[in-house]
């Protein structure tokens, strides 16, 4: 059960750390507190402020008495605990209590739960769970900032960098004075021009050998680190149908290549859908005009 107490001290608090008033914050939800101690909310929103302040072990006691006063089915306690004990540093304990907020969440909230549990998940070097966090909660809010922005960052720490690239300028274009959003841009800019010196090389060595699966797999894999999902995509059937042993279907480094396919192809399935940004433009495919065709030589038309 939601709790929205009518207590015009708890408003003011709201309003005060919605401005980064913390100080003033705290007094006016401890004055809402003395009028009704017995509301989960304001102990939990009490612990937020707490936290703003860095008096963290003061929160964890106002985070741990907001659930203790709350109802079996309200995921807001354990969200703030989610966000206290990831600002703690405690990531594996914000992960935790991120999961349990979304057994009872309702639709409409769980998105910030799905952010604050791939911010945990990124920290912890989960970067692909992560990714389906930030996607999952950008298909129910797909205009969310701060979701695009963790999708972006969690993109970067997989070596997506040109899908990341993407979603960042879509951010930048909401919000152009982000500082953090221009640095990830310039350290997205960075991954993607060697992850296109890497398609460079790729392209060549599946001229030379066409072959050759493991070339495409590395083709693959540079083309969905650019953010070329069609591509990539095309690629990785093209070494399905070269592999000489299908049932030894990665011969190199089996795990980082089978995890770069599902990737681009979890990646395609969702994208223009779920992150607010266009999707990738499919390669143009050049279509032979219809008619007959010309002959190459007269000679030859003579035959």
């Amino acid at each position: 059960m939601r709790e929205w107490p009518d207590n015009p001290a708890y408003v003011d608090a709201m309003a005060r750390y919605s401005a980064g008033e913390y100080d003033a914050a705290l007094v006016s939800i401890s004055t809402a507190l003395a009028a009704q101690p017995g509301r989960s909310r304001i102990h939990s929103n009490q612990a937020m402020i707490l936290m703003a302040l860095k008096r963290f072990e003061e929160a964890h006691t106002a985070a741990d008495r907001g659930r203790q006063l709350s109802d079996a089915d309200d995921h807001y306690p354990l969200w703030t605990i989610a966000k206290l004990r990831d600002g703690t540093g405690d990531s594996h304990g914000a992960v935790l209590a991120a999961t349990q907020a979304l057994e009872v969440a309702a639709a409409a909230d769980r998105v910030s739960v799905l952010v604050t549990r791939a911010w945990a998940l990124m920290r912890l070097g989960r970067e692909r769970q992560a990714i389906r966090d930030a996607r999952d909660a950008l298909q129910i809010d797909p205009g969310r900032i701060d979701a695009r922005q963790i999708l972006a960052r969690s993109l970067a720490a997989a070596d997506c960098w040109g899908e990341g690239m993407r979603i960042i300028e879509a951010v930048l274009a909401d919000a152009p004075d982000d500082d953090e959003a221009v640095e990830l841009r310039d350290t997205l800019a960075r991954g993607l021009a060697i992850a296109s010196d890497a398609v460079t090389t790729a392209r060549r060595e599946c001229k030379k050998h066409p072959k050759d699966h493991e070339a495409w797999l590395a083709l693959g894999m540079a083309l969905t680190m650019t953010g070329k999902l069609v591509e990539a995509a095309e690629a990785f059937d093209r070494a399905h149908e070269n592999n000489p042993d299908p049932a030894d279907r990665w011969p190199e480094e089996p795990y980082m290549l089978s995890t770069w396919e599902v990737d681009c192809r979890i990646a395609l399935s969702v994208e223009g859908t779920n992150v607010g940004v266009p999707a990738e433009t499919p390669t143009r495919k050049r279509v032979p005009k219809r008619g007959k065709p010309k002959p190459r030589s007269r000679r030859r038309a003579e035959k």
